[in-house]
């Protein structure tokens, strides 16, 4: 379900008001067009192309912070760079926009190009070595129903096997699970586990579900974070509505809704930088579960699924299958049924891993 905006729209800060938050974690950007509203986690992002300096930084941390904004914005549309930089920096020298603009792209940028470029020549190639396991629900927070069993225990078995198999199959990486019992983990913590350990993709596992008791839908379903029409919200509100188990979800989750405005820069960054990456993580394991398995699929879909955005890396919600149908329901509860599951993320990350050739 979604969360309720109604009360909260328009006491959103200016655009320029929020920049001046650069120091907090996250940065909420305004624009006035229709979609939704995202966070730009500026302390957690790296690229799914290269892996920070294993070395300590010489550099203070204020010009790292600054530079690291600005390779994150770097690579977006014209347009909205300019915007972006010139509401970033005009507050600083109360200038007017048009005069400001074209000094700022006159002195300070040349400047910070050539000193990012030198910055990224001397950072380590891409390394494929951290994978996040994140079983959907837990604790108080079941999920969907099945007619004998729920979306957070198959889940979690899912993982567990996942894990294991990683282990013994890949056992050059290292494979963090979000939790590893029945136990209620928040979303903004389990995105955050995912940041911490710098992971270079973030697999989030689910079972679906249709508002029937008995289902007559089959099949997986991939969701990675990004746009999706009214028609198709229902999976990104179900499984959205885990929030409602939080504490003070209202404050964590401020400014997220179906109605809210669109953040078009978070959201443009977000998809220079791993939307590419989650497609073709997607696509692999679509083709994994159809061509290999034989299963049916809707294939790969953009939701606002809020723990795949919180999360600075490619990432995808696998929906598993359809738990309140009874064949499914049955595949999902077997060991055969969550090997073959397993068997086909392993195979798709393994030609994943080798696209970037590492």
């Amino acid at each position: 379900m979604p969360v309720n905006n109604s009360k909260t729209r328009g006491a959103y800060p200016k655009c320029s008001e929020a920049l001046k938050s650069v120091k907090g974690r996250a940065i909420p950007f305004l624009r006035g067009m229709e979609g939704y509203v995202g966070t730009l986690c500026v302390t957690p992002l790296h690229s799914g192309e290269q892996t920070p300096p294993t070395t300590p930084s010489t550099t203070p941390p204020l010009e790292r912070g600054v530079k690291g904004i600005f390779r994150t914005i770097k690579g977006l549309y014209p347009k909205t760079f300019l915007y972006l930089c010139a509401m970033f920096f005009r507050p600083l020298f109360k200038a007017p926009l048009p005069a400001f603009i074209i000094l700022f792209f006159a002195g300070v940028c040349p400047a910070f190009a050539q000193s990012t470029s030198k910055t990224n020549d001397s950072t380590p190639s891409f390394q494929f070595k951290t994978i996040v396991i994140d079983p959907g629900h837990g604790g108080k927070d079941p999920g969907a129903h099945g007619g004998y069993s729920n979306e957070k225990a198959v889940a979690l078995s899912i993982g567990k096997k996942l894990r294991d198999a990683l282990n013994d199959q890949m056992p050059y990486l290292n494979v963090i699970m979000t939790r590893s019992t029945d136990k209620f983990i928040e979303l903004h913590t389990r995105a955050q586990i995912a940041n911490d350990s710098k992971a270079n993709l973030f697999i989030s596992i689910h079972c679906n579900s249709t508002p029937q008791r008995i289902g007559t839908r089959r099949g997986a379903m991939l969701l990675l974070y990004g746009f999706h029409r009214k028609q198709e919200q229902l999976e990104a509100l179900r499984e959205n509505a885990s929030i409602y188990q939080e504490k003070d979800y209202q404050q964590k989750y401020n400014g997220y809704g179906e109605d809210a405005a669109m953040n078009a820069i978070v959201l443009a960054a977000f998809q220079q930088r791993y939307r590419k990456q989650s497609v073709q993580f997607g696509e692999l394991l679509n083709t994994e579960f159809t061509e290999t398995d034989g299963r049916a699929s809707a294939g790969v879909k953009e939701q606002g699924v809020l723990v795949l955005q919180q999360s600075g890396m490619p990432g995808l919600l696998i929906e598993t299958g359809y738990i309140n149908n009874a064949e499914d329901e049955r595949y999902l509860n077997s060991d055969e049924g969550q090997n073959q599951i397993v068997q086909s993320i392993i195979r798709a990350i393994k030609k994943y891993k080798a696209g970037f050739g590492s």
